[in-house]
């Protein structure tokens, strides 16, 4: 059986890794594309969003598996975000109607199949969706610290200055990456 020392180290690693994993998707979805794929522009970053979130929802059901620390500072994290208030409660239970109300929608849908999946080009379906909503409440239940909230803030400034990068590489006339013939313009943005 394990100690409670043990279990606290398995704790900080799952959240640390969970921290890591959202960090590089705040970065790497906005800026990836595969050029040569012909949807590279949606098709990856849906992809590395859903796998990610899978991953990152694997960790918080070991997470909960734990069980909860007794130590009275962190039941206390647990029930506040990183301002210290209270986590709101309103709105985690409005982003969980939403989902069901998606849900409902999906399964009573003309074409359920389309309605979960999304079309080839977008991947929009409810698969999507709830990814984006697992994610921002994974995010925003775990968030506790003010330089979480600091590395958050980097992170998106990093993965918005790659794509604010390249989108000035191709004013500027570098550009190498897309087939113009198939997207039908000379610019991604």
């Amino acid at each position: 059986m394990q100690t409670t020392q043990d279990t606290a180290i398995v704790r900080r690693s799952l959240l640390t890794a969970i921290e890591a994993c959202w960090l590089l998707l705040v970065i790497a979805v906005p800026a990836l594309f595969i050029p040569d794929l012909r949807h590279g522009l949606l098709v990856p970053k849906v992809v590395l969003l859903r796998s990610m979130v899978g991953i990152m929802a694997i960790m918080c059901l070991a997470l909960l598996a734990l069980g909860k620390s007794k130590r009275s500072d962190e039941a206390a994290a647990h029930q506040a975000n990183a301002t210290g208030r209270p986590i709101p409660w309103p709105l985690l239970a409005a982003a969980l109607l939403f989902a069901l109300i998606n849900i409902v929608a999906t399964v009573t849908s003309v074409s359920p199949q389309v309605s979960l999946w999304g079309n080839v080009e977008r991947m929009g379906g409810l698969y999507t969706l709830l990814s984006f909503i697992a994610f921002c409440l994974m995010v925003g239940l775990l968030l506790r610290s003010s330089a979480q909230v600091r590395r958050l803030m980097w992170a998106i400034v990093m993965g918005g200055s790659l794509v604010s990068l390249y989108g000035l590489l191709e004013y500027l006339g570098w550009e190498h990456l897309l087939d113009r013939s198939y997207y039908g313009t000379d610019r991604i943005g």
